[in-house]
């Protein structure tokens, strides 16, 4: 990205969990973030030691409806599918709001170790190479906005989960990823999550213009950052480069 005044800056959709020994850091990529002079990303620290206590602070509420009779019937298949494939029941989710269900079944599901995730990675390189990294939110903020959203959005991110891992093949999603097949990505990431409705809102329009003010002060200020955040915030119209666009830079696809 360049900015109305010549400045430069790097946008990395991540993948936050791979599996071992992925070789994704290409030639064109390390260019690119070893000329950066700061390092962006959603949460510097993702595994903070307070994290289990943050989560069941915010997830557990008491007196919650079963958890497979929170979703329509038509729906209920889905989830009921979902839990018996990992192992889990209704029981283990008793006092859990839907969408920390909606998030540890997701995670369950996903291809790797969160060791391995782009973020993780660049933080660590980041370091070595002494350059700040920012964080746009942090663990307790971003767990906040799922735990802020309606009851009706939560079972929605519920049963959404249920029904990708029926439909959709993870390892395909990592191939995409590595071949940068945006469309397919795009596609699959905002199928139900329509323009205008509280999911896309809270969840993704919403934090990107947050972090566009950030990202521009930054630019503003005389830095050249790299931002890594996931793959599903550069896309569509209310995805980083977009909004980037909207206010003057010119956004170029490098790989």
């Amino acid at each position: 990205m360049t900015s109305p005044e010549g400045q430069q800056g790097w946008l990395f959709g991540t993948m936050h969990s791979l599996p071992d020994g992925l070789e994704w850091q290409t030639a064109e990529f390390t260019a690119a973030f070893v000329a950066a002079d700061s390092l962006a990303v959603e949460i510097v620290d993702l595994q903070p030691t307070e994290a289990d206590e943050i989560f069941y602070e915010l997830a557990l509420s008491p007196d919650q409806p079963r958890l497979s009779l929170r979703l329509e019937p038509d729906e209920r298949p889905a989830l009921i599918e979902l839990m018996q494939r990992i192992g889990v029941s209704d029981r283990d989710f008793a006092e859990w709001e839907s969408w920390a269900v909606a998030l540890s079944l997701n995670n369950a599901l996903a291809v790797g170790e969160p060791q391995n995730g782009a973020d993780l990675i660049l933080i660590s390189q980041a370091e070595d190479r002494d350059i700040p990294v920012v964080g746009f939110e942090t663990y307790r903020g971003q767990l906040s906005l799922f735990d802020g959203l309606s009851l009706e959005a939560q079972n929605d991110l519920l049963f959404d989960v249920a029904e990708r891992a029926r439909n959709e093949n993870p390892d395909a999603l990592t191939e995409d990823w590595l071949t940068g097949d945006l469309e397919t990505i795009e596609q699959e990431t905002f199928e139900d999550l329509p323009e205008g409705s509280e999911l896309r809102q809270v969840l993704v329009t919403r934090r990107n213009l947050a972090w566009l003010e950030v990202l521009v002060r930054m630019v503003e200020a005389g830095e050249e950052p790299f931002v890594a955040v996931g793959t599903g915030h550069m896309l569509g119209f209310d995805g980083l480069p977009a909004l980037l666009e909207e206010r003057g830079y010119t956004v170029t696809r490098i790989q």
